[in-house]
């Protein structure tokens, strides 16, 4: 049995060495960071610039630690092509924000959350 993170991570070595995942093809990927720790995120990530450079990705996700990494990773090279979408609700309908960076998408929840989360430890942290 492999755990489901890393039986994720074989299933794209596999894709790639079947030829599913080839030179001018697409991946769409729903929240690739799943059951991975953040150390594996990273490697992850590494991997996902390096593949864009042939294929186009597209994926959906809740991490702030993948999407800034990717940022981080992307900044790097100097053909940066990414773009960044945000869905939000507005108004009884799913809204789209985009932009080329993630600070032009507007607010990120997971950013929100995590702040949040981050001032209720340092408040539990002083109650003690």
């Amino acid at each position: 049995m492999y755990a489901e993170g890393h039986r994720k991570l074989g299933m794209l070595a596999y894709l790639i060495k079947n030829g599913s995942i080839e030179r001018g093809s697409t991946l769409l990927w729903d929240e690739p960071e799943a059951n991975l720790n953040p150390k594996l995120i990273k490697e992850l990530a590494a991997v996902l610039v390096v593949l864009s450079q042939d294929v186009q990705i597209i994926i959906a996700t809740h991490s702030l630690f993948l999407l800034r990494e990717l940022e981080i990773l992307e900044k790097k090279k100097s053909n940066y092509e990414d773009r960044y979408f945000s869905l939000y609700f507005s108004k009884n309908e799913i809204a789209v924000q985009q932009g080329d960076t993630s600070n032009d998408i507007g607010n990120i929840d997971c950013l929100d959350a995590s702040l949040d989360q981050s001032q209720r430890y340092l408040d539990a942290a002083h109650e003690e």
